[in-house]
């Protein structure tokens, strides 16, 4: 029972580390957007790692708070916060690894600066955060194939988003029409095409098919590890 009651308490902490995090690395983010060479503040909330800080934030804000609310304390408001707070958090990992491991290593062609105070909150401090209770909150819940699924309509509806911009000209704040290179329909690759250009090498098509295999691969690994602690826990008490 000491330890059970000291595991909500890590899981409350995180929580709250959580909603910090990513509310205030989003706010700092739009504070000093023109600094960072934004052309207006609001040009930064049409980037996928700002919506992705503010989904997952506002659904553990809304576990928090749940159990002191008539209306969202219910079992079935319950279950839908934390299947909508595993869907944000697949979407806030996939915002850490994609920056980690694809932007910041390239973080010169796109004439930004990787490390600032406002994007490691945001893109390794949130993230982190997130997942640790993701797996040491101690409500689980059985994940099927159709959230894995859903996990995958985020990202989804985000790369239609930032086409029509893209093909409608729409500056991203920083003088180009694509939030991120892979999603640049008018790169030296195109869409279906390869390129020597780095790091314009492969097509968006391509890009965007790889990443979408990708995030259900990350929820399917999520699941499984959930699952696993599901059975677990049910073994332990019966």
């Amino acid at each position: 029972m000491e330890r059970k009651q000291f595991m909500k308490k890590i899981s409350f902490i995180l929580k709250m580390l959580t909603v910090i995090s990513s509310f205030s690395g989003v706010l700092i983010g739009l504070f000093l957007a023109e600094r960072d060479g934004y052309s207006h503040w609001r040009t930064k909330l049409m980037y996928f790692t700002g919506l992705s800080n503010l989904w997952i934030g506002v659904s553990v804000f809304l576990l928090l708070i749940a159990p002191y609310t008539k209306r969202l304390s219910t079992d079935a408001w319950i279950k839908r916060l934390y299947v909508l707070r595993y869907i944000f958090v697949v979407s806030i990992t996939v915002t850490c690894l994609v920056y980690c491991f694809l932007l910041a290593p390239f973080s010169e062609q796109g004439n930004f600066t990787p490390w600032t105070f406002s994007n490691i909150l945001t893109h390794v401090a949130a993230p982190i955060l997130a997942v640790a209770d993701f797996f040491l909150d101690d409500y689980k819940f059985k994940i099927t194939k159709e959230h894995i699924i859903f996990t995958a309509v985020p990202p989804a509806v985000y790369f239609v988003f930032a086409g029509i911009l893209n093909i409608l000209d729409v500056d991203f704040g920083r003088g180009d029409t694509y939030p991120y290179f892979f999603l640049n329909l008018k790169s030296p690759a195109g869409i279906f095409g390869f390129s020597d250009t780095p790091p314009f090498v492969l097509g968006s098509f391509y890009w965007v098919t790889l990443f979408l295999l990708s995030i259900c691969g990350l929820a399917l690994i999520y699941s499984s590890i959930n699952n696993k602690i599901l059975k677990r826990n049910k073994k332990s008490l019966g």
